[in-house]
């Protein structure tokens, strides 16, 4: 016989969270993969409670300006990962093109990463 006692408690759980807050846990679940996969020693130093609240801070500030898909929610992580959460206040450039409302989420992401590739000036 199979217990459901672990079911009901996550379905209970999940229900005081709101909707919100367990799509919130899986898509942090979802980042972290590519995440901890493409920066491994960053994984080891920080610890998995870091990375998490790091999803959770670059879901926040992305909706700002646009990037609210997966895919440029999770690259905007691996870009403050790499260059720190508030990296585009100290590059004007970066904030410039995350404000920038002729571009679209795909095209931010893809001109952030182009320029932080070739080092940021």
């Amino acid at each position: 016989m199979v217990s459901s006692r672990g079911s009901v408690y996550r379905l209970a759980t999940e229900e005081r969270a709101g909707p919100k807050e367990v799509r919130l846990r899986e898509f942090e679940a979802r980042a972290l993969t590519p995440l901890v996969h493409e920066h491994p020693q960053e994984y080891q130093r920080c610890g998995e409670g870091v990375m998490r609240s790091l999803i959770r801070a670059t879901v926040a500030q992305t909706q700002h300006y646009g990037l609210d898909s997966e895919v440029s929610v999770i690259a905007c992580a691996e870009l403050y990962l790499m260059h720190g959460e508030d990296f585009y206040n100290h590059e004007p450039w970066a904030l410039y093109v995350l404000a920038n409302p002729e571009l679209d989420a795909e095209m931010k992401v893809e001109r952030l990463r182009s320029y932080t590739a070739r080092g940021m000036k």
